[in-house]
């Protein structure tokens, strides 16, 4: 599991689904936990911590948003050179072939399905940090 002080991005356009997302985090004892409204204001965040040196170490995004959707996201956070590798999961009810292709085309690390319980954010964290653990080897 990743650490408890893993610095978290939770992006999310409904707040009643962001503070839910972020109080799941907080019982699974995480406690640095930032959330934006939609994927502009999130990726100004990533940027904003990236300059300063205080890079996000997970970010869990929405797939539909206004603005900048999830996916836009995770396009943008790949094509950073300082942060393409930034672990990303989307949180989604998208479940059509070409969604999930052109997710994993851009490296998505994993996919949270809507609705979803407690239990499974933390098996696809699980997941997600084993995956790096291989990968780092």
């Amino acid at each position: 599991m990743f650490p408890p002080n893993t610095k978290i991005l939770v992006v999310e356009d409904m707040a009643g689904i962001r503070q839910m997302i972020k109080g799941l985090l907080r019982q699974l004892g995480f406690s640095a936990i930032v959330t934006a409204e939609n994927g502009k204001v999130g990726y100004d965040l990533l940027c904003e911590a990236f300059t300063q040196g205080q890079k996000f170490d997970l970010i869990l995004s929405d797939w539909n948003m206004p603005i900048v959707s999830g996916i836009a996201l995770l396009k943008l956070v790949r094509a950073h050179s300082g942060m393409a590798t930034t672990p990303f999961l989307l949180i989604t009810a998208e479940k059509e072939f070409v969604q999930v292709r052109e997710a994993i085309e851009h490296k998505v690390n994993s996919y949270i399905v809507k609705p979803f319980t407690p239990e499974a954010i933390k098996i696809k964290l699980d997941f997600v940090w084993k995956q790096l653990k291989i990968v780092k080897k």
